[in-house]
């Protein structure tokens, strides 16, 4: 779902008008209970971006919005002066914002969905006539055309709305071109703060320890991504092309975030050092201002593998932590996941963030079709060595809109979206039974963040203020998974 060009937001925005404000109720639904899923264990409480975006445009734009974010602990109210319920889901969560559309549509709501899965799950989602569009992709502009044109007195023609996924009078699902992403993020309006129930971000993360628990303000400063993981569906959403708003734009946004009290921050780049010298000119703005607020990014390893001098400039930013996705030390299976890193660029990266005393939070991914008892081994052996400060292990989980989802067809067995959270195996591997992979994983999490090494050399950089090089113990090279 490629858009075809990209267009000025704000020429756009100029081009459609409401009739009369409609009051529009965001929803973010709930995580699946546990009992459904594992998905909570890996669950942080993050801003709703994506609805905030959006519920900000169409508060610019002149109609009544709110948001509820049932994730992080909104009791869901939908009033009876609502005309629309907006909601946004992924996969794992998709079964309970249907639940949630079936809500509202007794209650007589239009409905509409949006995210990654439903972007990509167009039929099954509007089959059941509960969900009356799909805004698919990126949707501020998509949204606004929708809501404008239902405001009109002589009604709507989703026809014109590119973007948009409906079905006509005839119950025939029709899905419209992609809309054109939006070139300049610098003319999106700064996300309305005051939307969102502040208090439910005020507390601090269970899933993460130490510092990293503190409570962490999300705000994106770029858009797309120019690597195509085959696992990732960031390319087929926001496109290959990456887009960023300027240093003032984010910093601005920061100073209003700090106003009301908060000083850490997610940057929500899907990868936050593409440019690097972007990213130094950044630092360097905030050093210059001389603000005070630690952050943590997701970076790729080559980009920090290749400029050391970015990461010195960006721990003395404030920068505490950074996610990397490593996915695996195997030369063969980085090539199966698509991956630029390589295996020499993971152990650089983890080296010289620790050298600058920035937290090393790695996410791998396990059980690709061609996984065996050597390689999960080797692999985990490998990770010992590398030695992250956090470590996530994941099974591999084929998500619509990936090259993986269109590889592994024939694979899946399982289509409970409940269980698309990374701990469960959804599909058939040559070598390894479900039970061996999903124990592998456990086992492999277990084994890591109980080591000695893990204990006295990691441990204390989650802990202290500014983190710790460690004596650099001795790893056992002589692990077994399975």
């Amino acid at each position: 779902m490629a858009a075809p060009f990209t267009i000025p937001f704000k020429e756009a925005m100029a081009a459609t008008q409401p009739a009369r404000p409609l009051n529009i109720l965001f929803i973010n639904p709930p995580i699946p209970e546990l009992g459904k899923s594992y998905a909570r264990l890996l669950a942080f409480n993050t801003i709703p971006l994506t609805l905030l975006y959006l519920a900000t445009v169409l508060k610019e734009a002149g109609h009544n919005v709110e948001i509820c974010d049932i994730k992080s602990g909104d009791k869901l109210n939908i009033g009876r002066h609502i005309h629309i319920v907006a909601l946004t889901t992924d996969t794992v969560r998709y079964p309970e914002a249907m639940e949630i559309a079936q809500t509202a549509k007794r209650l007589g709501k239009i409905v509409i969905m949006g995210g990654n899965h439903v972007t990509f799950d167009v039929e099954n989602t509007l089959r059941g006539g509960v969900v009356d569009f799909i805004v698919r992709g990126e949707g501020e502009l998509v949204m606004l055309n929708l809501v404008n044109a239902l405001s009109q007195p002589e009604g709507c023609d989703p026809s014109q709305i590119n973007g948009l996924a409906w079905r006509n009078k005839y119950r025939e699902i029709v899905v419209n071109p992609p809309a054109p992403w939006i070139k300049d993020l610098d003319e999106l309006p700064i996300p309305d703060h005051g939307l969102l129930n502040l208090d439910l971000y005020r507390t601090g993360s269970l899933s993460r320890p130490g510092k990293l628990g503190k409570p962490q303000f999300h705000i994106s400063g770029s858009r797309g991504c120019p690597y195509d993981c085959s696992f990732c569906t960031v390319t087929s959403v926001y496109g290959a092309k990456w887009r960023c708003r300027s240093t003032e734009s984010i910093l601005y946004e920061v100073e209003q975030v700090m106003k009301r009290g908060f000083n850490n921050f997610f940057f929500a780049d899907d990868l936050f050092t593409t440019n690097p010298k972007r990213t130094i000119e950044f630092c360097e703005e905030i050093l210059q201002r001389g603000m005070k607020f630690t952050w943590t990014a997701q970076c790729s390893c080559d980009s920090i593998a290749k400029h050391e001098e970015m990461v010195q400039l960006m721990a003395e930013a404030g920068c505490e932590a950074v996610l990397l996705g490593i996915e695996s030390m195997d030369v063969e299976t980085l090539r199966l996941y698509r991956k630029r890193a390589s295996v020499n660029d993971n152990f650089a990266a983890v080296r010289i963030l620790r050298k600058y005393g920035i937290v090393s939070q790695a996410s791998v991914i396990i059980g690709h079709p061609e996984e065996t008892h050597e390689s999960l081994n080797t692999n985990f052996n490998f990770l010992v060595e590398l030695n992250p400060e956090m470590l996530w292990v994941n099974l591999l989980t084929p998500y619509m809109g990936t090259a993986d989802w269109d590889n592994y067809q024939d694979r899946i067995f399982d289509w409970d979206w409940n269980h698309y959270d990374n701990y469960h195996s959804v599909m058939r591997l040559d070598h390894l039974s479900t039970p061996e992979i999903e124990f592998a994983q456990k086992k492999m999490m277990a084994m890591y963040h109980t080591r000695p090494r893990y204990i006295f050399d990691n441990l204390p950089n989650l802990f202290m203020k500014k983190g710790w090089k460690g004596e650099n113990l001795p790893f056992i090279n002589d692990w077994r998974l399975v």
